[in-house]
């Protein structure tokens, strides 16, 4: 007599076909990422080269959540990359194989990199003090206050060229004493407005618009 199959729950095709194509969300469950490592990520961009099976896939997708967590930013090129992992597998020979002409490639870049380090090293050692110290300036919310309201009315006041977008309120040249252009020209017709465009075209002696065949309006 032969063995018999009971099936008590099968596959529904229907269900399967309403499932999402969406990439899989990053679920950041009970995850620790020490306090030194924050400080390593900031600003910095990561880049991983997986060689093997959907398991190492998945590998690589578990790293990236750690990293992006931490505070690192993916980026698809090694060149622009601060961090660069080889994620790869034990079991296919081929896999391994592949690594090994990947470090070559990558050890060239770093000597690449570290000769254009040696090389700004003093252009860095003169400037990275005021950069910084402008960096942090610029994330004190307090003091963006202050040189927004100190330097605005000084910058209107003394420029000769004025960027403004069309979402920007126009009272702040008007007000000033800025009436009139010889020169205005607006980017990305298509994505403005007729009232968006019409102040500008008042405020300007010549109106150059800025667009493909597409965008621009016809002469």
């Amino acid at each position: 007599m032969g063995s018999k199959c009971i099936i008590k729950n099968r596959p529904s095709m229907k269900e399967a076909s309403k499932r999402s194509r969406d990439s899989a969300p990053i679920i950041y469950e009970n995850l620790t990422v020490p306090t030194f490592l924050k400080e390593i990520a900031q600003n910095k961009k990561y880049f991983i080269r997986t060689y093997g099976c959907q398991a190492n896939v998945r590998d690589e997708e578990t790293m990236a959540g750690i990293l992006e967590f931490a505070g690192f930013t993916k980026t698809t090129s090694e060149e622009t990359a601060d961090l660069i992992i080889i994620n790869t597998c034990a079991v296919r020979e081929n896999a391994e194989e592949k690594v090994y002409g990947e470090i070559g490639t990558l050890k060239k870049l770093k000597e690449n990199n570290i000769r254009q380090l040696n090389e700004q090293r003093e252009f860095r050692n003169d400037w990275e003090k005021t950069i910084r110290g402008f960096k942090d300036r610029l994330d004190d919310a307090d003091a963006f206050k202050y040189d927004q309201e100190y330097y605005q009315q000084i910058y209107v006041n003394a420029c000769n060229v004025v960027g403004i977008s069309c979402t920007d309120n126009m009272r702040n040249l008007s007000d000033n004493g800025y009436n009139d252009f010889d020169v205005v020209i607006i980017d990305e017709v298509s994505k403005s407005s007729f009232l968006d465009l019409l102040i500008p075209i008042l405020y300007g002696k010549t109106v150059i618009l800025v667009g493909d065949h597409r965008q621009l309006p016809p002469m």
